[in-house]
């Protein structure tokens, strides 16, 4: 199901899972050849697959930063305490 919401273009999708780590790993391999990217209130980012480090970031730059990151990108954003809702 999230497949479609993917190829239909959709900019963000919101999950809520007591999994987060299962999700995540389950979801880069399905993200169709984009960059994947993981984003934490307390790390930070990186890109995930090829041992980045955590690059702080402040939530409020964070469009900025994935707006000039690479052009096919998938973020996973972590909210410990779903403020995002």
């Amino acid at each position: 199901m999230i497949q479609d919401y993917l190829k239909a273009g959709y900019p963000v999708l919101m999950v809520r899972t007591h999994e987060p780590e299962r999700f995540i790993g389950s979801m880069v391999k399905k993200i169709n050849g984009r960059t994947p990217y993981q984003w934490d209130i307390v790390r930070g980012y990186r890109e995930l697959g090829n041992g980045a480090e955590w690059q702080e970031a402040d939530p409020f730059d964070l469009p900025q930063i994935a707006a000039r990151g690479k052009e096919r990108a998938g973020w996973f954003l972590r909210s410990r305490n779903f403020h995002f809702t």
